[in-house]
Protein backbone atom coordinates (compact mmCIF):
# COMPACT_ATOMS: atom_id res chain seq x y z
CA UNK A 1 0.00 0.00 0.00
CA UNK A 2 2.60 2.32 0.50
CA UNK A 3 3.98 3.47 -3.52
CA UNK A 4 -0.37 2.98 -4.17
CA UNK A 5 -0.97 5.86 -6.27
CA UNK A 6 -4.38 7.85 -6.03
CA UNK A 7 -5.98 9.04 -8.92
CA UNK A 8 -9.59 8.68 -8.35
CA UNK A 9 -12.08 9.52 -5.03
CA UNK A 10 -12.46 5.56 -5.15
CA UNK A 11 -8.55 4.90 -4.93
CA UNK A 12 -8.90 6.93 -1.61
CA UNK A 13 -11.80 5.29 -0.22
CA UNK A 14 -10.28 1.94 -0.99
CA UNK A 15 -6.82 2.84 0.69
CA UNK A 16 -8.98 4.33 4.29
CA UNK A 17 -10.71 0.63 3.83
CA UNK A 18 -7.24 -0.81 4.00
CA UNK A 19 -6.09 1.38 7.11
CA UNK A 20 -9.13 0.60 8.97
CA UNK A 21 -8.74 -3.43 8.57
CA UNK A 22 -5.40 -2.96 9.72
CA UNK A 23 -6.72 -0.76 12.86
CA UNK A 24 -9.17 -3.54 14.00
CA UNK A 25 -6.97 -6.18 14.41
CA UNK A 26 -4.30 -3.84 16.03
CA UNK A 27 -6.54 -2.50 18.85
CA UNK A 28 -7.86 -6.08 19.50
CA UNK A 29 -4.64 -6.81 19.77
CA UNK A 30 -4.23 -4.04 22.07
CA UNK A 31 -6.96 -5.27 24.34
CA UNK A 32 -5.88 -8.66 24.44
CA UNK A 33 -2.42 -8.04 25.37
CA UNK A 34 -2.94 -5.02 27.56
CA UNK A 35 0.41 -3.25 27.41
CA UNK A 36 1.55 -1.51 30.36
CA UNK A 37 2.63 1.61 28.69
CA UNK A 38 -0.86 2.37 27.20
CA UNK A 39 -1.87 4.84 29.98
CA UNK A 40 -5.36 4.60 28.90
CA UNK A 41 -5.91 1.11 30.07
CA UNK A 42 -7.51 1.85 33.43
CA UNK A 43 -11.01 2.16 35.42
CA UNK A 44 -10.61 5.54 36.10
CA UNK A 45 -12.35 7.77 34.09
CA UNK A 46 -10.66 10.92 32.69
CA UNK A 47 -9.68 13.76 35.13
CA UNK A 48 -11.37 16.82 32.68
CA UNK A 49 -14.74 14.63 32.11
CA UNK A 50 -14.96 14.52 35.86
CA UNK A 51 -14.57 17.89 35.90
CA UNK A 52 -16.36 18.47 33.44
CA UNK A 53 -18.94 16.96 35.51
CA UNK A 54 -18.08 19.04 38.73
CA UNK A 55 -18.91 22.00 37.16
CA UNK A 56 -22.37 23.50 37.29
CA UNK A 57 -21.68 24.38 33.46
CA UNK A 58 -22.24 20.91 31.90
CA UNK A 59 -26.02 19.47 31.74
CA UNK A 60 -26.29 16.63 30.01
CA UNK A 61 -28.32 13.39 29.51
CA UNK A 62 -27.87 11.62 25.97
CA UNK A 63 -24.25 10.86 25.10
CA UNK A 64 -22.23 9.18 22.78
CA UNK A 65 -18.56 8.19 23.37
CA UNK A 66 -16.45 8.07 20.33
CA UNK A 67 -13.17 5.53 21.02
CA UNK A 68 -14.92 4.18 24.16
CA UNK A 69 -11.82 1.15 24.62
CA UNK A 70 -13.12 -0.87 27.97
CA UNK A 71 -15.97 1.59 28.66
CA UNK A 72 -14.13 4.02 32.16
CA UNK A 73 -15.48 7.15 30.60
CA UNK A 74 -18.84 5.37 29.30
CA UNK A 75 -20.13 3.59 32.91
CA UNK A 76 -18.58 7.09 34.80
CA UNK A 77 -20.70 8.80 32.18
CA UNK A 78 -24.02 6.63 33.17
CA UNK A 79 -23.70 6.49 36.80
CA UNK A 80 -23.53 10.22 36.25
CA UNK A 81 -27.55 9.85 35.25
CA UNK A 82 -26.76 10.30 31.30
CA UNK A 83 -28.38 7.16 28.57
CA UNK A 84 -24.80 6.28 27.05
CA UNK A 85 -23.75 5.00 23.80
CA UNK A 86 -20.41 3.89 23.15
CA UNK A 87 -18.40 2.66 20.38
CA UNK A 88 -14.82 1.41 20.07
CA UNK A 89 -13.13 -0.55 16.42
CA UNK A 90 -12.36 -2.79 19.10
CA UNK A 91 -14.15 -6.18 19.67
CA UNK A 92 -12.25 -7.03 22.51
CA UNK A 93 -12.26 -3.75 24.00
CA UNK A 94 -16.40 -3.54 23.51
CA UNK A 95 -16.85 -7.27 25.30
CA UNK A 96 -14.37 -5.97 27.94
CA UNK A 97 -16.43 -2.41 28.32
CA UNK A 98 -19.66 -4.93 28.37
CA UNK A 99 -18.04 -7.37 31.42
CA UNK A 100 -16.95 -3.98 33.09
CA UNK A 101 -20.55 -2.13 32.94
CA UNK A 102 -22.02 -5.46 33.95
CA UNK A 103 -19.76 -5.94 37.04
CA UNK A 104 -20.91 -2.39 38.15
CA UNK A 105 -24.70 -2.83 37.25
CA UNK A 106 -24.89 0.18 35.00
CA UNK A 107 -26.61 0.21 31.76
CA UNK A 108 -24.51 1.41 28.37
CA UNK A 109 -25.29 0.61 24.98
CA UNK A 110 -21.61 -0.74 23.75
CA UNK A 111 -21.32 -1.49 20.03
CA UNK A 112 -18.15 -2.30 17.38
CA UNK A 113 -17.94 0.08 14.48
CA UNK A 114 -16.27 2.25 12.80
CA UNK A 115 -16.53 6.16 13.94
CA UNK A 116 -16.33 6.96 10.42
CA UNK A 117 -19.23 4.61 9.38
CA UNK A 118 -21.43 6.15 11.30
CA UNK A 119 -25.05 7.78 10.22
CA UNK A 120 -25.57 10.25 13.28
CA UNK A 121 -28.27 12.35 12.95
CA UNK A 122 -28.35 16.48 14.12
CA UNK A 123 -29.17 16.78 17.46
CA UNK A 124 -28.95 13.01 18.26
CA UNK A 125 -26.75 13.28 21.10
CA UNK A 126 -26.26 16.69 24.12
CA UNK A 127 -22.65 15.85 24.02
CA UNK A 128 -20.14 13.49 22.01
CA UNK A 129 -17.08 12.50 24.14
CA UNK A 130 -13.97 11.54 22.61
CA UNK A 131 -11.04 11.00 25.38
CA UNK A 132 -7.96 10.33 22.53
CA UNK A 133 -9.12 8.55 19.59
CA UNK A 134 -6.23 7.70 18.10
CA UNK A 135 -5.28 8.40 14.55
CA UNK A 136 -5.27 5.34 12.44
CA UNK A 137 -2.16 4.82 11.23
Amino acid sequence: MKNKIIRSTEDVFETLDELFNDSFEYWNTVYQERPEYMSFLTNFPDENLVSYFNSEQLKTSKVLELGCGEGRNAIYMAKQGCDVEAIDISIKAIQLAKDNANKQNVDVRFSCSNVFEMDLQDNSYDMVYDSGLPPVS
